[in-house]
């Protein structure tokens, strides 16, 4: 599974709006355990405008630890997206505007108000009290100002996003902010969210009240401010499904990789003094066809080559991974021969998942396999003598996973521009790793699948069940 969550660890609102029926500003309103987060501009004639901004962070120590670990791909193979999600209200609802993200540059206290509404519950004030707010961000000795009313944020990491209707979520790459906070360029004190520029200090004489997110203390288990780590993790071993090269395709599109798993006990393990292995393909008779093929590490234990022969007819190859007089593994390929058809005919293809359990723990991590053929596969006499039934694999196929109760996508198609939900392919057909621990326990969940044809999104009618407990 090519994707990590990680749940803000602190979050609130900050305001300068006038408290209700008073001319006095919440200046040191704290709403650290507010259920909702808050962003407005309120124009006025009088005075400058009312504004809310939005503070949040993430447990930058715990990606790190991710990272320590090996479960967390490093700096440059890993996209980090922030995520809130709206909160639908009565009150009027801003359209058409941006938002803009910042790193906060000074440390701040969550604090445990609630009042969004009256600003009654004070956080950090000049003598005393808890919970940042828009003058005082921490409850230290001697009190914690923002050096600037609002927050103090670094430059040169904006992050705009614009909202149209008002009611979408936001979904913003903030790759390098969390990089640096991880490497210590910038200080772990997370991001600010507020109304961009204009749309914020009334320049255009236009007030956006109010726009509102689901806080860390939301009920909705889906709807807590997240950070999702995603990467392309796609192991495509063409083992199973390998092709001599044909002058109708290029050569990128002739490559095929083949892999060599060094695993020990079950478990995955380098070849010692780091040896990178060289490959050798040989027809059923032993005559070398090519040889001193370097090959590639791609993670622990796992070996790659890319290679690309010629050849008229199948034929069952055999590769050989060796160093010098050290043979490392002996493998078989069954090489075949490419046909292109006369017609337009799209194959229509049978699917099934073949390790799926009906119920899983939340702390499980299951390789999930996807069995795919052909619909009118008709096998031939060798075959069917053989009890061999033949396995596509597909290189181009996706999962989504929905909550069955009420049809909500939990993660969806990630195609483009991270294609985090693809499926690896080996002899055996596609698979995938999901991680339960992503999902609420007590409901049933679905995984759909979808085949990429070019630009043509071709989803599968099948919904495969499963629980988590």
């Amino acid at each position: 599974m090519s994707i990590l969550k990680f749940t803000s660890s602190a979050d609130t609102t900050i305001t300068d709006a006038f408290k209700p029926y008073t001319t006095n500003r919440a200046y040191y309103a704290n709403m650290g355990a507010a259920d909702s987060l808050e962003i407005f501009s309120i124009v006025h004639s009088g005075s400058s405008p009312e504004k809310s901004r939005i503070l949040v962070n993430f447990p930058i120590t715990e990606i790190s630890a991710s990272r320590s670990v090996g479960k967390l791909p490093q700096s440059g193979s890993v996209n980090f997206i922030f995520k809130l999600f709206n909160v639908a209200h009565t009150e009027i609802l801003p359209r058409n505007y941006d938002v803009v993200v910042k790193p906060i540059s000074g440390s701040w206290d969550e604090g445990y108000g609630l009042d969004l509404e009256n600003y009654s519950d004070n956080g950090q004030t000049q003598t005393d009290g808890f919970g940042v707010g828009w003058k005082f961000k921490s409850t230290t000795d001697p009190v914690s100002v923002w050096a600037s009313d609002g927050g103090d944020f670094y430059s040169g990491y904006d992050k705009v996003f614009h909202l149209d209707t008002g009611l979408e979520d936001i979904e913003i790459d903030i790759t390098d902010i969390v990089e640096d906070q991880i490497s210590g360029m910038l200080a772990p004190n997370g991001i600010a969210v507020m109304l961009s520029g204009a749309y914020e200090d009334g320049t255009n004489n236009t007030t956006y009240y109010t726009k509102r997110f689901s806080a860390r203390s939301s009920e909705y288990f889906y709807k807590t401010p997240r950070l999702e780590a995603r990467w392309e993790t796609v192991t495509k071993d063409d083992r199973g499904d390998f092709y001599f090269s044909t002058p109708n395709l290029s050569t990128q599109d002739n490559d095929q990789s083949i892999y060599f798993y060094n695993k020990f006990g079950g478990i995955l393990k380098n070849l010692p003094g780091s040896v990178l292995p060289l490959v050798k393909l040989e027809d059923e008779n032993g005559n070398t066809i090519i040889e001193d093929i370097a090959s590639t590490l791609l993670s622990t234990g796992i070996y790659k080559a890319t290679v690309n022969i010629t050849g008229s007819e199948d034929a069952q190859l055999i590769d050989t991974w060796y160093s010098g007089s050290s043979v490392f593994h002996k493998g078989i390929v069954d090489a075949k021969v490419r046909e292109f058809g006369d017609s337009y005919a799209q194959p229509d293809y049978v699917f099934s998942i073949t390790n799926l359990k009906n119920s899983y723990k939340n702390y499980e991590f299951p390789t999930i396999k996807v069995f795919g053929r052909e619909k009118n596969w008709s096998p031939n006499v060798y075959k069917i003598a053989n009890s061999s039934i033949e396995v596509s694999t597909f290189k181009n196929l996706y999962y989504k996973i929905i909550r069955i109760v009420d049809n909500m996508t939990v993660i969806d198609y990630g195609i483009e521009p991270i294609p985090y939900t693809k499926c690896s392919y080996d002899k055996n057909g596609n698979y995938f790793d999901l991680d339960m621990s992503f999902f609420e326990p007590g409901y049933g969940y679905g995984i759909k699948l979808m085949l990429l044809d070019g630009q043509t999104k071709i989803e599968l009618p099948n919904i495969y069940r499963f629980k988590v407990e």
